[in-house]
């Protein structure tokens, strides 16, 4: 990640994470021309005033990465289809939110966040207006 970014100019940084002033965008650019790290998380580490413009880059590279690999359906539904299924009585998104469900994961695989949240936009998004910001607040 940290090499991808290095090919960006300061102007494809600054729109990609919407961060204010040009010389935010640009002291970032500079940071990741000169580090010698070899991941952008550990020039992040050290440069406190760099953390909201990295984790931007940082999201968005992820979501990039979801929306391009996750647009697949099995031939036949998986176990996580399986249980939104079992989760989702129909009632409303505030009894799907409200599920006793947890899911606890250790490492950086968002496709259950990715899954659960299309499935609950497909399903509710004419009826519930909020539905991302809802989905976040659980």
């Amino acid at each position: 990640m940290l090499q991808e970014a290095r090919t960006r100019s300061i102007d494809d940084l600054r729109e990609i994470t919407n961060v204010g002033p040009r010389d935010t965008a640009a002291k970032f650019k500079s940071a990741l021309m000169d580090c010698e790290s070899d991941s952008l998380d550990s020039l992040l580490e050290l440069r406190p005033e760099l953390d909201e413009i990295g984790r931007r880059y940082i999201a968005h590279r992820i979501l990039s990465a979801e929306n391009r690999n996750y647009h697949f359906r099995p031939e036949r539904a998986d176990w996580l289809a399986y249980l939104f299924n079992q989760m989702d009585t129909g009632q409303s998104l505030e009894a799907f939110l409200n599920s006793p469900v947890t899911f606890v994961t250790y490492n950086y695989d968002r496709r259950i966040e990715y899954q659960i949240s299309r499935g609950l936009h497909a399903r509710y998004v004419e009826v519930e207006k909020d539905v991302d910001d809802r989905v976040i607040e659980h």
